[in-house]
């Protein structure tokens, strides 16, 4: 038994014990009074007849040992009991200790963290003041942007020039950026007119600046050298960019400048009939009687060292009335978004321009648009996008 919870079981034998004291001495006393009375079983029964107070003390030791084992489960009770409270306060004296320890390292943490956040309020000062100087700085080159953006557009035809060719005729120009990359182009030479769509490498400010020469190129060409052919054009449209930027074999590779534009130019003689036209990495798309055609650009732009010795092909085409023509740059096609964030790619264009052709020119507008806009999404713009289309 454990000795720390036995008192029950030793209080209880001490009782029954002493209990036993009280009916011995109570016989030993009537023997000494009776003297003709011996120690012997039948001499016990008959003080037991004259005494009948014996039977009150041999009930001694069951009552004293009841009363002593009562009094030992008492005091194991309190014994258990005082066990579990010097348990408890020892307990509460170690989870006070690790509260104070806890409390120390509390108040180290508390004065570390000050600490940092007067290190933090000091670097958001600095980065406020950053922030307004970047703000005012981008300010300021967005007005400068906005305001140069006059520039590019200047020297882009009015939509008055495409009525001179035909009634039916649409632009979609949407720059990525404030200003952009791609450009189209019109001039008139006699009874004939020149069209374009092109795009330079890059968007934002480096394609403005591209588009720029691009267009100053291209009527230095047309207005100065008299040339009317697509394909010359081109050929000497990427000689003359070579010479602006200085491109040659010559040219040390780092400082080289491999840029350029991809370009649609048409000749159209409204008397004839017929279109003439050379591409450099774009297609023409044209619906006649409709039937949708592709003719297919060169492989090579205009400009860039990449490509060495370049020629351009000019293609004809005799159309008749309400033959629809689109020139284009891969800023549709190559537009990110749908269900599955992926190019919008040739084979869609070909099947929504095959379902609005029949359409007024007006309508097939704003149709384009809100395709690519319904397209995108939530999306960013991927490049700048241009389309041109004309019914003649």
């Amino acid at each position: 038994m454990n000795k720390k919870h036995s008192h029950t079981f030793q209080y209880t034998l001490f009782g029954i014990a002493f209990g036993f004291c009280f009916p011995v001495l109570s016989i030993l006393a009537d023997v000494l009074i009776f003297h003709d009375l011996g120690m012997n079983l039948e001499s016990i029964y008959k003080i037991h007849q004259i005494n009948k107070l014996h039977f009150v003390i041999d009930t001694a030791p069951l009552f004293l040992g009841l009363s002593f084992g009562l009094a030992g489960v008492f005091y194991d009770k309190v014994s258990r009991m005082n066990s579990s409270l010097q348990v408890m306060i020892k307990t509460q004296n170690k989870f006070a200790e690790e509260l104070q320890v806890s409390n120390q390292q509390l108040e180290e943490s508390t004065e570390e963290l000050n600490q940092k956040n007067e290190e933090i309020a000091v670097q958001n000062e600095e980065l406020t003041v950053q922030k307004k100087k970047f703000e005012s700085a981008f300010s300021r080159l967005e007005e400068s942007i906005n305001y140069a953006k006059r520039i590019p557009q200047a020297i882009l035809p009015s939509m008055s020039q495409f009525a001179d060719i035909t009634p039916h005729f649409f632009v979609i120009n949407k720059p990525k950026d404030i200003v952009g990359g791609d450009f189209y182009w019109a001039t008139q030479r006699g009874g004939q007119f020149l069209i374009a769509a092109g795009d330079c490498t890059g968007h934002g400010v480096a394609g403005a600046f591209m588009a720029v020469i691009a267009v100053s190129i291209l009527n230095y060409l047309v207005n100065e050298r008299r040339l009317v052919s697509p394909a010359h054009i081109l050929q000497q449209a990427d000689q003359r960019l070579l010479n602006t930027l200085h491109q040659s074999t010559q040219t040390n590779t780092k400082d080289r400048i491999n840029e350029g534009f991809d370009i649609t130019i048409c000749l159209i003689n409204p008397e004839m009939k017929r279109i003439s036209f050379a591409s450099a990495r774009r297609p023409l798309l044209f619906f006649s009687n409709g039937k949708l055609h592709e003719t297919k650009g060169d492989k090579t732009p205009v400009g860039s060292m990449q490509y060495g010795a370049k020629a351009f092909n000019e293609h004809t085409i005799y159309y008749n009335t309400d033959d629809t023509f689109y020139l284009f740059t891969d800023g549709y096609t190559d537009q990110f978004g749908g269900a599955n964030n992926e190019k919008f790619k040739i084979h869609r264009l070909r099947t929504l321009l095959t379902e609005i052709q029949d359409k007024e020119i007006s309508v097939q507008k704003d149709l384009l648009k809100t395709n690519i806009e319904r397209w995108q999404g939530a999306y960013e713009q991927t490049d700048d996008i241009l389309m041109m289309g004309f019914k003649m």
